[in-house]
């Protein structure tokens, strides 16, 4: 299964989501100077996003029309990650978006309906005294690491 994954930049979340060129030839044949759509499996919605290339000898694909009604919905932000995979069935992709988080020390990566609905940071006294978390997480996920 082809797929690429992206920690987000400035560009990908004002402007459009700028392709790896290497995964151009999972996506729809385009000539370039054009918009073909691309439905999008997104856990539950379906997405259309506008897939353009430029013509001439350096293509840069890029999602344009519908990437920023998604980046919208799902409170995406720079440095939050994306998931972009080719799968079976229809729609034939599917996106997942994640968001860093720091726990004891340890970066992991939560997917979320809704990435933007993680706290900032907490505060929490454990055995060994307070210990900051500083991350962005949820609650819920929290509370599936400390008990069992």
């Amino acid at each position: 299964m082809a797929s690429f994954e992206k920690v987000l930049t400035e560009t990908d979340i004002n402007e459009m989501l700028v392709i790896p060129t290497h995964f151009m030839n999972n996506l729809p044949a385009n000539d370039g100077g054009q918009t073909v759509n691309v439905t999008v499996d997104a856990s539950g919605t379906q997405p259309t996003f506008g897939y353009y290339t430029r013509t001439g000898y350096n293509p840069r694909p890029v999602f344009r029309k519908g990437w920023r009604n998604y980046v919208h919905n799902k409170g995406l932000r720079v440095g939050d990650k994306i998931i972009f995979a080719c799968v079976d069935g229809f729609p034939r992709y599917r996106i997942r978006a994640q968001r860093q988080m720091i726990l004891f020390g340890e970066e992991m990566w939560e997917t979320s309906k809704r990435v933007s609905a993680m706290h900032p940071m907490l505060l929490l006294s454990l055995n060994k005294g307070p210990m900051l978390l500083s991350s962005k997480f949820r609650f819920s996920s929290l509370l599936l690491y400390l008990c069992p």
